[in-house]
């Protein structure tokens, strides 16, 4: 792929900002023939590959964040995919991209906790690529 995960996000979050001016997807979505398939999708795939790589990353944080930032950086990353997924399976177009702007909610949210815990020393952004596009400023 020559296109990189940033580019990718930026498309996303650029269709999105053009269905919220129309106040309704449904002429946006079929102009740019999204697909309902959601793993053609390119910001699916890479929200995908983000989990594995939070899952991965996060097993590193200390006991006591089992169940604190460990659990919910989890959660929203996963949060991405699975809102993309279930979204893909409405019939309508509007609930499609309410589900496509929950997601990225969810992916700002877990750009936030990356951020914090880079900051709180329990990552290293360096190790990761997806974890260096995410937090990149």
């Amino acid at each position: 792929m020559s296109r990189s995960r940033e580019t990718k996000f930026s498309d996303f979050r650029e269709s999105l900002r053009k269905i919220n001016r129309r106040k309704c997807g449904t002429r946006l979505a079929q102009t740019l023939n999204m697909s309902r398939n959601y793993k053609e999708l390119r910001v699916f795939q890479a929200a995908d590959a983000l989990v594995a790589d939070v899952y991965t990353r996060s097993n590193s944080f200390p006991i006591e964040e089992r169940y604190g930032l460990r659990s919910q950086v989890r959660r929203a990353a996963a949060s991405v995919a699975t809102n993309i997924v279930e979204g893909s399976v409405r019939r309508s177009e509007r609930h499609w991209v309410n589900y496509l702007e929950t997601a990225l909610g969810s992916a700002c949210e877990t750009r936030y906790l990356l951020e914090l815990s880079i900051r709180l020393n329990l990552l290293d952004h360096r190790r990761s690529r997806v974890f260096a596009i995410v937090t990149r400023n």
